[in-house]
């Protein structure tokens, strides 16, 4: 009897380890409800410099493009080269890049299809590719 019991005792207790051990935590997401409109692309329109505002293709020689995805990674293609930099939503609603450089990146009038991205003390505005 006691045997019986010990067994039933340490099946239900490698059961809820078990369990305990597959189940996520909010902590292990990169994305939340407040970031989730920031997966995809987007496409960078224009750069602005000492209050002068020109079209992005003749500043990054026709490509400046960031990919946002789900586990915290998002992919930056400027011209001709491409890294990959992590993301992370900022209590305050911006957002961090951080890879060889760290860049901030905030959002015009709580928009979630424009945001604005400071490069080297260049504001670039992107857009959301709800195309692709």
């Amino acid at each position: 009897m006691k045997k019986r019991v010990f067994s039933l005792l340490l099946v239900l207790v490698l059961s809820l380890t078990l369990l305990a051990a597959c189940g996520s935590s909010a902590e292990e997401k990169a994305v939340d409800d407040k970031s989730a409109f920031l997966i995809g692309t987007w496409v960078a329109t224009t750069a602005e410099y000492s209050g002068t505002t020109v079209d992005a293709h003749d500043v990054f020689d026709g490509t400046f493009i960031l990919i946002f995805k789900d586990n915290g990674d998002c992919s930056m293609f400027v011209d001709t080269d491409q890294a990959i930099v992590k993301w992370v939503m900022n209590d305050d609603g911006t957002v961090t890049l951080t890879g060889d450089d760290t860049y901030s990146i905030t959002f015009p009038n709580d928009s979630q299809t424009t945001m604005v991205v400071d490069v080297h003390d260049v504001a670039v505005t992107m857009e959301k590719d709800t195309e692709g």
